[in-house]
């Protein structure tokens, strides 16, 4: 699976590499948008662990026009949903309620910079906090639960899609982590939906 996605992602950069043409665009604008997405969770791939179903998300992002074709910003997205803890012997699941918030700066390099349709790629980086609400009965678990966590995570990943006039589809993807690990659960793929002005 894991090989068929970047195949996937190498086949779609080298289509938007091939579109580039050499049009200008003003440079020094800025510009706001605001929009939804669908996310999915983890890493495209069994991850184990507590299970994150798919959920909604909305987001607003700043970008500012640096160069002819390069914008730089910030998005702060925030994510909600559902999922379902580990399965334990003798205690089952229980379900859990997870709010996610992200900031990271944002850098794309536009395509067509001046046409009706933009494609672009990027890329973000930034850090998050996540919090995770346990729902059912914890008493029969033998070790000390918490009804909720919370912990920050870092995240960066790659980004992109098509402006079409006034409206952006982009593919984004968080690629979580703590000092440790990879964070599974808050590591997201969002396909979104945006309108700028």
């Amino acid at each position: 699976m894991r090989t068929v996605v970047i195949k996937m992602f190498c086949s779609v950069l080298s289509i938007l590499v091939g579109l580039t043409c050499l049009s200008g665009q003003e440079t020094g604008s800025s510009v706001f948008e605001i929009g939804a997405g669908l996310n999915i969770y983890g890493t495209l791939g069994a991850t184990g662990g507590p299970f994150r179903y798919f959920s909604p998300g909305i987001y607003g992002e700043y970008r500012y026009g640096a160069a002819e074709r390069f914008d730089i910003g910030a998005q702060l997205n925030y994510r909600f949903g559902n999922g379902e803890s580990d399965y334990f012997v003798h205690v089952g699941q229980w379900k859990l309620r997870f709010n996610q918030v992200n900031l990271k700066a944002v850098a794309d390099f536009k395509m067509r910079p001046s046409r009706a349709v933009r494609p672009f790629i990027g890329v973000g980086a930034g850090a998050g906090l996540i919090k995770e609400e346990r729902i059912g009965d914890l008493s029969k678990v033998s070790w000390t639960v918490s009804p909720v966590e919370k912990w920050f995570f870092g995240a960066v990943g790659p980004r992109l899609g098509l402006h079409i006039k006034r409206f952006r589809v982009a593919i984004e993807t968080d690629l979580a982590f703590d000092m440790e690990h990879w964070d599974s659960i808050a590591t997201a793929t969002a396909l979104n939906v945006g309108y700028s002005f």
